[in-house]
Parts: structure tokens; C-alpha cells; sequence
């Protein structure tokens, strides 16, 4: 089963209001153990994404700004050489990180809570705006990820 396939299903037993414990037997055969359990697990409950819509865009906006001001830095030394280069790894993350917050994520939530409290160390980052917004991203995408994702919710394993 491919991936889209995988999501599809599982997201359509959530909305229809099937539990996780439910969707594991149903889907137990169908799908290999570990694929399930990881887009099971990655997946909020329709009602939380609901509830936190707002919060959610606010944080790809915050994202979103950095990303563009992290690209505009890449490309204002004028010439498309191995330093340009190396400074579109971090949008490219940036950009990635976006996508999984923007289809509500597990893992997308994670990442951006580490790399944007990691990024602080960074001497670029010292700045301001950065130097606010970076905690506000982790701070935010922390909170969304313990609110939608609470650990009584995670499968562990496939009976």
C-alpha cells in the first residue's frame, strides 16, 4: 500500500471517529506493523487539528518569515557559488519542516521544536528578529505537539 493510500485510510477511520486501538485491528493485515504504527502515531485526531487551526497557522507564518529571510541571505552576496549553497540547507529544512506542520504532522512538530531551540546557538541567530522568533517557533510548535500528540494516545505495538 502506498503511503498517500496509508494516510488516506487512516485519516478517514479518525474522522469517522474510530479510536487508534480500533484502526490497528482493522488495518493490522492490510499494512506492514511499523509502517502502521508510524503513520498511526503521526497522525492528530481531526478534532484537535480543529482546535488548534489558528495556532498552527500562526506558526507557518513565523516559519515561513524565517525561511524567506534565512533565502534572501543566501542570495544577497551576489554570486550562486558552494556558500550560497551551504546557506540553503537551512531553508531547505525550513521548507520541509513547513510541509509536515502544514498537513498537521507528528514528526514536522518535533523537528522544529529541536532544530529552532538548537538554532539559538547559532551567533547569526543573535538578532533581532530571530532572537524572538526562534523560542516563540519552539515554544509554539512544543506546545502543539503535547497537546495534540499526549503520549496515552501512541500505539506502541501491533498485537
Amino acid at each position: 500500500m502506498l503511503r498517500d493510500d496509508i494516510e488516506k485510510k487512516i485519516e478517514g477511520l479518525l474522522k469517522k471517529g474510530k479510536s487508534r486501538r480500533q484502526i490497528v485491528k482493522i488495518l493490522k493485515d492490510e499494512v506492514e506493523p511499523a509502517k502502521l504504527l508510524f503513520y498511526l502515531n503521526n497522525m492528530p485526531d481531526p478534532k484537535d487539528k480543529e482546535k488548534y487551526v489558528i495556532i498552527n497557522f500562526f506558526l507557518l507564518g513565523l516559519l515561513a518569515f524565517i525561511t524567506a529571510r534565512k533565502v534572501a541571505m543566501a542570495f544577497s552576496f551576489g554570486g550562486f557559488d558552494i556558500y550560497a549553497i551551504l546557506a540553503l540547507v537551512v531553508p531547505v529544512i525550513n521548507i520541509y519542516i513547513f510541509m509536515e506542520i502544514s498537513r498537521f504532522r507528528r514528526i514536522g512538530y518535533q523537528f522544529l521544536a529541536v532544530l529552532s531551540s538548537l538554532s539559538l546557538i547559532n551567533p547569526e541567530n543573535h538578532q533581532v528578529p530571530e532572537v524572538l522568533l526562534l523560542p516563540a517557533m519552539a515554544g509554539l510548535s512544543g506546545f502543539l505537539y503535547i497537546k495534540m500528540f499526549p503520549k496515552k494516545n501512541l500505539i506502541k505495538d501491533v498485537p
